[in-house]
């Protein structure tokens, strides 16, 4: 069962610049879906047309199979978001924070304890929220979106500007939500390292255009497998290898070759050697996130 659908999802700004094409996602009940991109590739726009925040000029958007065309009130109360930087009042403290969104959602406020408990602000919950760090403030978006016991979470670029420990902490956190809450999280990022740690599918968005969509263990069979080679003139190591009917191909400032046996790796550091061609590298390509990632935007 899918948990958000879009079908021919597009938007173009006032200045021409088409910043989502045509995107159809799948998001699957239960998953947390990394939604990947560069800077600039219509993930914002993208997480704001699904919340209704920019009017949809083409397509449509489906939660749990209902569509957001005329029940846009009622899907949203099943749907919690922070989108770019938390809402938060800095004068106020965490939990005056909360006790002014129970209102606005309409929910119990026995509800503020529970949310500060989930994102582990108890102990911080009467500091004002000026005074947080950034990974704090974080949390608290979070707790926020958390009130009204949403199904879905949806989240746009949650890790960007922390430290290694707050990252680490976010990460934790939605993971815990995705397990022990059973909420399905829609999480945006261009940290790969990051999300290679947290999610179980992935879209890859570049210029407006999904790219991939599938599980992550389904992006990772993509990567072509090989040796990369690393020389000081891969122009001419691809001449020299051509020779002994070995194809390489440029792959960023390495080369790809085929799998190769061990005598035959030797072979060739000791061939291209004997040709005055600088060897600084030779192994096995992994199986790794990034380099799938910037193969598909170029």
């Amino acid at each position: 069962m899918l948990c958000i659908e879009t079908s021919g999802l597009h938007h173009r700004f006032s200045n021409g610049q088409v910043a989502v094409d045509q995107l159809s996602m799948q998001v699957p009940v239960g998953s947390i879906y990394g939604f990947l991109g560069p800077n600039g590739a219509g993930k914002t726009t993208t997480l704001r047309l699904l919340l209704g925040l920019l009017k949809r000029q083409e397509g449509e958007v489906r939660f749990f199979g209902q569509s957001m065309s005329g029940n846009r009130v009622r899907t949203l109360a099943g749907i919690g978001s922070m989108i770019e930087t938390p809402s938060v009042y800095g004068h106020l403290s965490a939990r005056d924070n909360l006790r002014i969104w129970t209102d606005y959602f309409n929910c119990s406020k026995n509800r503020i304890d529970e949310v500060l408990e989930i994102v582990g602000l108890t102990d911080t919950a009467k500091k004002k929220a000026y005074a947080f760090s950034l990974g704090m403030k974080q949390r608290l978006g979070i707790a926020i979106a958390l009130l009204h016991k949403p199904g879905v979470l949806i989240l746009d670029e949650p890790t960007n500007g922390l430290d290694p420990t707050g990252i680490i902490e976010i990460r934790d956190l939605l993971k815990r939500l995705n397990k022990e809450e059973q909420i399905t999280i829609l999480v945006s990022s261009h940290i790969l390292a990051e999300v290679e740690k947290l999610v179980s599918h992935v879209g890859i968005i570049n210029h407006g255009k999904l790219l991939f969509q599938g599980t992550f263990s389904d992006l990772l069979s993509k990567e072509k497998q090989g040796i990369l080679l690393e020389t000081g003139n891969n122009i001419l190591a691809i001449q020299l290898l051509r020779e002994k009917n070995i194809l390489a191909e440029l792959s960023g400032d390495e080369l790809l070759l085929p799998v190769l046996d061990p005598r035959s790796r030797a072979e060739i550091i000791d061939f291209l050697v004997a040709a005055k061609v600088p060897v600084y590298r030779l192994e096995q390509r992994g199986k790794n996130l990034e380099t799938i990632f910037m193969d598909m935007i170029k």
